[in-house]
């Protein structure tokens, strides 16, 4: 059988699945990955645990058929965008990668944006302590010596692979975009703002379309890993756009939310005049992309379940959605806000913290439980709002949360929207990623052909409770004024 390996090298851990011609997903697998986060707002993977895993993921598709390795024809993947991994000219890491949470180029980004007017038609996504042109910045101050050694920046996990397994230094336009150093318009480097900020155009990847090859396996790779004769590996894409054809999001106006560790609420359109905090390059090249990213989300959910459970197996989270279905609507006016993380959408503040407000003595453990995902919806609502004007019937909800069946139905109520929750929603970045190597290998016209023909079909659909719409519409709008008063009180 002829098989895409694809791949979502993730925050948390990677994701791997074989997908058949006829656009069956199978064979998942998953290896867990390590972070190193420090005390002043950094965060940090080593890329070989990435390439690792990788290589352990085929392993244990050898070891139980080796016939499944060889009837391999492409790889290609998703992955993190907005990391900085700089690398030798013989693929080693120069350092640890700084990921797309770590927010220590603050200085750095500020003095960026003071001489970014001239370019902001061309790259229009905000600049943060966490943009890469930034953290490049931070890199030529504090680590030169780093940047001398580096041969290239990469600007995604994925990217790192396709390094390691073809020697090329690519990069696709949904993760360029995320650098501030894309013109996205034209989908190539914007060359004279690179050298305005120092970078040496030299060492950045080469711009290529998610459903190009970037190459193919090296003859020695390909043996060790299992594989049979020429595999190409196509360029992929990053996260958010995987998870944007992964949850059937090519037309114009469709929404969806992924939930994963982080998480974003996301449209397709056609108009980079979005109010949306960033515009990304679909895989389709004539859209967009209009997203708003969270760094509390599957995370927060983590840590509610290990608090209030002392048990984060299966049985954990299953035990913490009947805590939370069995408190009442409004958890007896209790609100959270749910930043642990710090974030970035809708505040950006790498220091925010996280709050319970309206405790009172009636107050019960599943109440506090309740709380936490009411909360969570609510942060879910901001962003829709951020994202879009537009009224909408309903959404999908993709990702490891939406296993959460207390979760769907809270954001379904929140919202007041319908939302539908695709079949294995948790590997579909890696099964959108597959799109691009089913197009590049024409085994389906394009991308809309690609979501008609293997993806919508919904395992469950939840209907908004229109009984507890003046709950959460009152709520919510207490919800909104938590952060400035704790920001205050945090100093």
């Amino acid at each position: 059988m002829e098989y895409v390996a694809s791949f979502d090298i993730g925050t948390t851990g990677i994701k791997g699945c074989l997908v058949s011609r006829d656009g069956e997903m199978a064979h998942m697998a998953y290896e867990p990955i390590h972070t190193y986060e420090g005390k002043n707002g950094e965060v940090e993977q080593s890329p070989d645990d990435w390439w690792n895993g990788v290589t352990r993921i085929f392993q244990q598709w050898k070891d139980r058929d080796a016939s499944l390795t060889k009837g391999i024809e492409a790889i290609t993947f998703s992955g993190q965008m907005e990391d900085v991994i700089p690398v030798t000219a013989e693929g080693s890491p120069v350092r640890r990668a700084i990921l797309y949470s770590d927010g220590r180029a603050v200085e750095q980004a500020e003095a960026i944006r003071e001489h970014c007017a001239p370019w902001s038609d061309s790259v229009v996504n905000s600049i943060t302590g966490t943009t890469p042109v930034a953290k490049i910045a931070w890199m030529m101050e504090k680590e030169m010596d780093l940047y001398n050694l580096t041969s290239k920046f990469l600007f995604s996990s994925k990217d790192y692979i396709i390094y390691k397994l073809t020697g090329r230094a690519v990069a696709d336009p949904t993760t360029s975009a995320t650098t501030a150093m894309m013109n996205i318009h034209t989908r190539d480097w914007e060359e004279k703002w690179v050298r305005f900020n120092g970078i040496d155009l030299s060492k950045m990847p080469s711009l290529v379309a998610p459903e190009q090859r970037a190459g193919k396996v090296m003859e020695d790779l390909a043996s060790s890993l299992g594989l049979d004769g020429d595999v190409a590996v196509f360029c992929g894409v990053g996260d958010a756009g995987a998870t944007t054809i992964g949850a059937g999001n090519v037309r114009e106006g469709s929404m969806y939310a992924y939930l994963g560790t982080t998480g974003w609420v996301a449209t397709t359109s056609a108009d980079s005049a979005s109010e949306a905090p960033f515009t990304l390059s679909h895989l389709a090249e004539d859209r967009l992309i209009s997203i708003a990213p969270v760094l509390n989300a599957g995370n927060v959910h983590h840590w509610a379940v290990e608090t209030y459970t002392d048990d984060v197996s299966d049985e954990g989270y299953k035990a913490f959605d009947e805590m939370v279905d069995g408190a009442d609507p409004g958890s007896k006016g209790v609100l959270f806000l749910p930043y642990l993380h710090g974030e970035r959408s809708p505040v950006q503040d790498p220091d925010a913290k996280g709050a319970y407000i309206g405790i009172t003595g009636s107050v019960e453990r599943r109440d506090m439980a309740r709380a936490v995902m009411e909360g969570l919806s609510f942060s879910i609502r901001q962003l829709f709002e951020d994202v879009t004007t537009s009224k909408v019937e309903w959404i999908t909800l993709i990702g490891g949360g939406s296993k959460s069946k207390a979760w769907c139905q809270l954001i379904a109520d929140v919202l007041q929207v319908r939302v539908h929750v695709p079949r294995l929603g948790e590997y579909l970045p890696s099964f959108g990623a597959a799109s691009t190597a089913f197009v590049g290998l024409r085994w389906c016209e394009d991308y809309e052909a690609f979501v008609e023909d293997y993806l919508n079909h919904y395992v469950n659909v939840y209907h908004p409770n229109e009984s507890v719409q003046g709950v959460y519409d009152k709520q919510y709008g207490q919800f909104k004024k938590i952060y400035e008063q704790v920001r205050k009180i945090d100093g």
